[in-house]
């Protein structure tokens, strides 16, 4: 302690103000990596699909209007960049190549953009307004891959429907064999979605549907006959997928596996098959995995 009347004096070293673009600088560092960034960016989208649109007893459906939208929300493709009318044998092709430029879009850094998509709409038999019938992946550098699409349009409860499988979405299978007396046909498989009331939901969610048909070949310039059309009974815990799907033969029988998702705890999936026992038209019932 200093002496009584001792009065002395320290001098206290304060640290020198931090400058306000150093604390910027300090401040943004984490956002380097993790926050979203705006910058100005150019989005090419190049779209090249061919086709063919058929009933379901395998005879075209001529003229009917087909649309390409390369805004996979554009339920009826209105703002389409291709339009085009199918020919006498089902057949259309469409291209269409769109630059956009964004001015600001807010970039995540570590993180890749949406790859871009395509919608195709396609207006079933005496219908003029096209609807979304499959969804596709489009080029954003250089040319598109053209896609092969096949389009089945097929009647569900006196309803018109339409059914396109492609490379991005496989919604149709076909194969197999079954028999009834004398008459010999294949399975046809279509994939759909629709809304569905799934247990743990408060409103209906979209959900794959899978239907079988039972196919007749025509003869030799003779439309083929749908003997039967049944909707599988799925598990509608069960999240179908689009892939992995298929029929299989196992000791001269025919099933069905289905693929998807089963939600175990909370955000907990887990993979998941179904398999379907295939019979003569009409007979589809659940069994054990083949």
């Amino acid at each position: 302690m200093a002496p009584e009347g001792d009065r002395r004096t320290h001098a206290v070293k304060r640290r020198p103000a931090a400058r306000p673009a150093a604390l910027l600088a300090l401040a943004l560092t984490p956002c380097v990596t993790a926050c979203p960034t705006p910058i100005s960016r150019t989005e090419v989208r190049a779209v090249a699909v061919v086709g063919r649109f058929v009933r379901e007893d395998g005879t075209p459906v001529p003229g009917t209007a087909v649309a390409v939208s390369t805004e996979r929300g554009d339920s009826t493709c209105a703002r389409g960049g291709a339009r085009a009318v199918t020919d006498a044998s089902g057949g259309f092709a469409l291209s269409t190549l769109e630059r956009r430029h964004y001015r600001v879009t807010w970039i995540v850094p570590g993180l890749d953009l949406a790859r871009p998509g395509y919608v195709l709409c396609l207006a079933p038999s005496g219908d003029t307004l096209p609807r979304r019938a499959y969804s596709g992946d489009a080029a954003s550098r250089g040319p598109a891959k053209r896609d092969t699409i096949a389009c089945v349009e097929w009647t569900w409860h006196g309803r018109k429907r339409v059914t396109c499988a492609g490379e991005a979405v496989p919604a149709i299978i076909t194969g197999g064999r079954w028999t009834s007396g004398e008459v010999v046909g294949f399975y046809r498989v279509l994939l759909a979605l629709e809304q569905m009331r799934v247990p743990g939901y408060r409103v209906p969610v979209p959900r794959i549907h899978a239907y079988v048909q039972w196919v007749e070949p025509g003869e030799t310039g003779r439309p083929a006959v749908v003997r039967a059309t049944v909707a599988v009974p799925v598990d509608p815990r069960v999240d179908l997928q689009w892939w992995g799907n298929a029929l299989i033969e196992r000791d001269g029988a025919w099933y069905l596996r289905l693929d998807g998702t089963r939600k175990r705890f909370l955000n907990s999936f887990s993979p998941t098959s179904l398999a379907f026992a295939l019979g003569p038209p009409g007979e589809v019932a659940v069994a054990p995995r083949p």
